[in-house]
């Protein structure tokens, strides 16, 4: 269960910037524990048919390609195309990840809901299999809510990097970050998961002090409107409350 919980925990955070190659990561990783002696039965599981792969390779290819051209990402970002892509996903990956490590309850009430010979029986069977069914939608719900605030601490670390030029550097190596933490991940989930709970306090710490940067530097150049007292810039004309004309303590331009 806890290489399960830190297996969970890493995909739906590693999702926040790479959605769609984390997911075709896990499809890949199902497959060849399938062919290497595992639970044949996974590999009948839908998100793995040669349709589905093609799918995940094919969004994977594009999500690479958008990251890092500018205009592209500002057009998926503005059709919101980023956040059906990344609700999809992360839901599919954590719905892979139960097949892979919770089967046996799951899969155990499932075919015998299916081989049942009466309506009795089968109303006794979806009984139990209920439960089951609530612990999938709990762990698809609680993936993608660490995904979601996953995904706000990186988009305001990359405003800040933005600021500086160093967000196209970021995300290519997010990239790398990415694939790397995969790869490990199937040898040593747990490792993987305590050196991502250390990154991710480390990108929720740089988010934090990069703000509060941000606001000390516009207090550094803001002070109180003569009139209304409400706060503005030192180079300001107008005051944005009331309205009214004050004399800037700083001239811009000519």
């Amino acid at each position: 269960m806890l290489e399960f919980v830190a297996q969970l925990t890493v995909v739906s955070g590693l999702a926040a910037s790479r959605p769609a190659l984390t997911l075709l990561a896990m499809q890949a990783a199902l497959l060849a524990r399938t062919h290497l002696g595992g639970d044949p039965a996974l590999g009948d599981h839908w998100l793995v048919s040669p349709a589905a792969v093609g799918v995940g390779l094919a969004l994977a290819v594009v999500e690479l390609l958008i990251e890092h051209e500018a205009d592209a990402e500002e057009l998926y970002r503005s059709l919101h195309l980023d956040q059906g892509v990344r609700t999809v996903c992360v839901v599919a990956t954590s719905h892979l990840l139960t097949a892979a490590n919770l089967p046996h309850e799951i899969a155990a009430n499932g075919a015998a809901l299916a081989g049942a010979a009466d309506a009795g029986a089968a109303v006794g069977q979806l009984g139990s299999t209920a439960t089951s069914w609530w612990v999938v939608l709990s762990i698809a719900g609680g993936a993608l809510a660490l995904n979601f605030l996953l995904t706000w601490a990186r988009s305001r670390l990359l405003e800040r990097l933005g600021d500086v030029g160093l967000a196209s550097l970021w995300q290519k190596l997010e990239t790398g970050g990415v694939v790397v933490l995969l790869v490990v991940l199937a040898l040593a989930p747990v490792l993987v998961l305590a050196l991502f709970l250390a990154l991710t306090l480390l990108l929720v710490t740089a988010t934090v002090l990069a703000r509060v940067w941000e606001r000390a530097l516009d207090r550094r150049h803001s002070r109180a409107c003569p009139h209304c007292a409400t706060p503005i810039r030192v180079e300001a004309v107008l005051c944005k409350q009331c309205r009214r004309d004050v004399e800037p303590e700083v001239w811009v331009g000519g």
